[in-house]
């Protein structure tokens, strides 16, 4: 899977590490949105979260990387776009 776009948007850094959402194409089929951007302590380098949702006190995440490497690169893509 490639992927074909990708958007961020800063905000203010919060006291949590939040600094921006990030959206992204994948080949050029599939939108996603709302990833959440966070500083990683003790790095110059971010991590990423994925919208999810509570309910009935049982969380539900609405999408997420199934493998370690698709996950490595998208934070790879936000790690080379957020430093521009």
């Amino acid at each position: 899977m490639n992927i074909t776009r990708s958007v961020i948007r800063k905000i203010l850094p919060t006291n949590d590490g939040l600094v921006g959402f990030a959206s992204f194409v994948l080949d050029d089929c599939l939108f996603l949105n709302n990833v959440a951007i966070f500083t990683r302590l003790g790095h110059k380098s971010y991590r990423l979260s994925f919208p999810e949702k509570t309910v009935k006190d049982k969380l539900i995440s609405y999408f997420h990387p199934l493998t370690r490497e698709f996950y490595f690169q998208l934070e790879d893509e936000i790690n080379k776009k957020f430093n521009i």
